[in-house]
């Protein structure tokens, strides 16, 4: 069994995948906020959101392309 981490298959993308997906926590979509939450997933992708944008803070304006960000239903609580 190999401990080697496989990289997102987004372009350019050089993320972890999370879990067994073949994306990372930025570009794999998102599902119901519980499941989510419950997994992880949503933790990881603020991570990685994060990461990403203390990286591009000289830069004027950002573009996110095929980031798929979580759905927010009227419903969630927060």
């Amino acid at each position: 069994m190999s401990n080697t981490v496989k990289n997102c298959n987004e372009h350019d993308c050089k993320n972890p995948v999370f879990q067994n997906l073949d994306k990372c926590a930025l570009h794999c979509k998102k599902g119901s906020y519980s499941q989510d939450f419950n997994s992880g997933l949503l933790f990881e992708f603020y991570q990685h959101l994060n990461t990403y944008i203390s990286k591009q803070r000289a830069i004027s304006s950002m573009y996110f392309v095929n980031v798929h960000f979580p759905f927010r239903d009227s419903r969630d609580n927060f």
